[in-house]
């Protein structure tokens, strides 16, 4: 139920508006009053939640005796939703002003969260070869978005988990430091720290050239000493 509440809060309702969708999908056109008491949220809440949920286009009231609020299909619901985006998403890209030149700042980009889109970002904007040393479980989490890379025809290098296969790609065979990820994209970009799901993390993102220069030299190394049967 809390992944439920989670992803509709993610679709724009409010924490008593994600409750009462669910109750509703649950058990059907119920009253203001039968939603407040199933709930457990405040009778005015509930009204200003429901009022919410038929603003959003998630509920519908029906006419009647008693007046009764009906769900929206969830299938209707996200299409809603998916089209408000597109459209939303299509206008910025359209009219946002041209990006200045990239920064060679060092950025924080901190949570696994959002330290896995950044990655799945890079990877997207490769246009010509990447190297990844990571280990499998946050492999596993690009896996897609590197075979993207590769039928796109470009270098991808991974130093890797000996349990972590990907078709088409160059592997370097070695025990991954617990957490520690490195990804270089195009020698532009580097992203670089640490990657531990549900517990505190960050990474350093950077254009930096002399920063990009030092950590593909350093991933070099490690691919020599690999070759050499130096480390395992």
């Amino acid at each position: 139920m809390t992944a439920m509440i989670s992803n509709l809060i993610s679709l724009g309702l409010t924490n008593n508006e994600a409750t009462l969708y669910m109750a509703l999908s649950t058990r059907g056109d119920m009253t203001g009053y039968e939603c407040a008491k199933i709930t457990c949220i405040s009778r005015s809440n509930a009204y200003i939640a429901l009022a919410g949920l038929c603003e959003k286009g998630a509920a519908y009231l029906v006419d009647g005796a008693a007046q009764k609020y009906s769900p929206a299909p969830i299938k209707e619901f996200c299409a809603n939703k998916r089209r408000e985006f597109e459209a939303a998403a299509a206008f910025l890209m359209e009219n946002m002003p041209s990006p200045a030149a990239p920064s060679e700042a060092y950025i924080t980009i901190s949570g696994a969260s959002a330290i896995l889109a950044k990655m799945k970002n890079m990877i997207a904007a490769c246009t010509e070869r990447l190297y990844i040393s990571a280990e499998t479980v946050l492999l596993d989490k690009v896996a897609s978005e590197l075979t993207d890379a590769i039928n796109r025809k470009r270098k991808v290098v991974l130093l890797a988990d000996y349990d972590f296969n990907l078709d088409g790609a160059i592997k370097f065979n070695m025990t991954r430091t617990e957490g520690q990820v490195r990804l270089i994209v195009d020698s532009l970009f580097i992203l670089t720290g640490d990657f531990v799901e549900n517990n505190p993390c960050s990474c350093l993102f950077s254009a930096s050239g002399t920063l990009v220069s030092l950590f593909k030299e350093s991933m070099k190394n490690e691919i020599r000493l690999i070759e050499l049967g130096e480390i395992k």
